[in-house]
C-alpha cells in the first residue's frame, strides 16, 4: 500500500497559504484559469513564506556553526548569541533595516519560492493523472 505523505511538510507555503492565495487571485482577476491561478497561488504563498522565514533559517545556520567552531563551549547563552546574530545581520548601527536583510530574504525568495513552485506543479500534474482505482489507506 501507498503511505500519506506526513501533513507537517515544511512546504506549509504551498499546504496552508496557497488556497487563500488562490482566493484572492480569483476575486482580482476571475478569468484567470484554474491552473494559472493554482500555479500563481503556489508563487505568491511560498514568496510570503520564504521571505517570513529567511531570518529563522539564518539563526539556525548561525546556531549550528556557531557551537560547531567554538566546540561546544559558549562564551554566552544562546538567546543572547541569537540576539545579537540578529541586531549584528539585520540591523544598523542607527537601528534600519540593513541591506544584509534584504540581500538574504531576496536569496531565499529566489530559491525556495521557485523551488518549492515548480515542486508542487509536478504534484499537482502528478494528482491530476494519478490512477482512480489506485486509493490511499489510512
Amino acid at each position: 500500500t501507498i503511505q500519506r505523505p506526513s501533513p507537517t511538510s515544511k512546504r506549509s507555503g504551498l499546504r496552508i497559504f496557497s488556497q487563500p492565495c488562490q482566493d484572492v487571485i480569483a476575486q482580482v482577476s476571475p478569468e484567470i484559469s484554474p491552473s494559472s491561478r493554482n500555479l500563481l497561488g503556489d508563487l505568491c504563498a511560498n514568496v510570503f513564506v520564504s521571505a517570513l522565514t529567511a531570518p529563522l533559517q539564518q539563526l539556525f545556520a548561525f546556531s549550528v556553526t556557531q557551537r560547531v567552531a567554538s566546540g561546544g563551549a559558549a562564551k554566552e547563552s544562546a538567546f543572547e548569541a541569537a540576539k545579537g546574530f540578529l541586531q549584528n545581520q539585520y540591523l544598523t548601527t542607527s537601528g534600519r533595516i540593513s541591506s544584509v536583510a534584504a540581500r538574504d530574504v531576496t536569496l531565499r525568495v529566489a530559491y525556495n519560492a521557485s523551488i518549492w513552485t515548480v515542486f508542487g506543479l509536478i504534484e499537482r500534474s502528478c494528482v491530476a493523472i494519478w490512477p482512480q482505482n489506485w486509493t490511499w489507506s489510512s
